[in-house]
């Protein structure tokens, strides 16, 4: 009796000391530092990173602030992070290699994190606009979505942003920028079909019919593309050929001289749409190649089979001065990253890519 007294004396003791301790822990603050802008701001122990950056007016990249689709994905150069919540938007592999996501960990020393694409106060920040429905055209479950947006409003965006279509309830959907029509203030979107989506089911369905208005937060996202002179592999699933349509238009249009090899992957050869579009910019390149890839296609198909990285890396043994731009399924793009890595001799620093990761929710 007398030493369990003892013992619970001892813990009452010791507990004032022990709350102050996680107290002074919490009331901390660090510095995080941005590279390459080279931006330092203070972040609190117990606060995102991101959330320290945003009430700081640092526009960094980012959209969901739920872990879920990877806008604010940074590479861990030094320091100590904890993770608040679970950062979905990462593989085992990104995580392997000290990427973390900073909506989702919040700083327990100083820390300097890498974000290759953030161009400190020279970012675009993202705002919310109105905009409205002016042309829909569906290939199956895939839709080529035109929205008219204000007439006295100009989009600058670097081709592969995205934006986010606003829903009730706070809910969102991400679509990357496949055009922008600066004459018509016209912007397009691609949109794959989801049973039950909370947005494409009623865009598909006509619930959603032309002239409808909707709200999007844009640009959102770092996936750009990097000026020099370096040969293009560009990889692309399903409706991850919207950004690349829009880098590929900026080549057109700023008469690059780079070689191009780009591989889009649907799984039925039937699937594969806005053809006709993608074949006029890729024609309009002199070093450009375009290789469309089934993975289940059809006995008639005469184009390649199998996973777009299995023919892009048969056919590019040696990435050593290339860079790769990949957009779409995650599962394609982690393959794709150790690959070209680690069997093509690219520079880790030269993949550059956008995931599209599943909501928790139907898009």
């Amino acid at each position: 009796m007398c030493s369990t007294w003892l013992l619970t004396k001892a813990a009452l003791t010791w507990q004032p000391l022990l709350i102050e301790a996680v107290l002074l822990t919490l009331l901390m603050s660090f510095h995080v530092t941005v590279e390459p802008a080279q931006e330092t701001f203070t972040v609190n122990a117990d606060e995102t990173i991101l959330s320290a950056a945003k009430q700081q007016g640092l526009p960094l990249p980012h959209a969901c602030q739920s872990g879920t689709c990877g806008a604010c994905q940074a590479h861990l150069d030094s320091g100590h992070v904890s993770v608040l919540q679970v950062q979905q938007a990462l593989s085992e592999a990104d995580l392997n290699h000290g990427q973390i996501l900073l909506c989702c960990t919040a700083a327990q020393s100083d820390v300097v994190v890498t974000m290759p694409k953030y161009q400190g106060a020279q970012a675009i920040v993202p705002h919310i606009m109105p905009t409205k429905i002016s042309g829909l055209v569906i290939y199956g479950n895939y839709a080529v979505l035109t929205l008219a947006l204000p007439k006295n409003k100009s989009l600058h965006f670097h081709p592969g942003q995205y934006a986010d279509v606003l829903l009730r309830q706070q809910q969102r959907r991400s679509y990357s920028i496949a055009a922008y029509d600066e004459t018509n203030h016209t912007l397009e979107l691609h949109v794959r079909r989801h049973a039950d989506g909370v947005f494409s089911e009623p865009l598909f369905s006509g619930k959603l019919p032309i002239n409808s208005m909707l709200r999007l937060q844009l640009p959102l996202g770092s996936f750009a593309l990097q000026e020099n002179a370096k040969p293009l592999l560009m990889l692309a699933t399903g409706t991850g050929i919207a950004p690349i349509k829009a880098m590929l238009a900026q080549l057109v249009r700023t008469a690059s001289p780079r070689p191009l090899a780009l591989y889009w992957g649907m799984s039925q050869n039937e699937w594969f749409y806005d053809t006709a579009a993608i074949m006029a910019l890729m024609g309009a390149m002199p070093h450009a190649q375009i290789h469309l890839v089934a993975s289940h296609p059809s006995a008639a198909w005469a184009g390649l089979s199998g996973h777009v990285q299995d023919c892009a890396i048969r056919n590019h043994p040696d990435l050593h001065n290339h860079e790769v731009y990949a957009c779409g399924n995650p599962h394609m793009i982690d393959d794709a990253y150790m690959r070209c890595i680690n069997e093509c001799g690219l520079p880790e620093s030269a993949f550059f890519a956008d995931r599209f990761t599943p909501t928790t929710h139907n898009a």
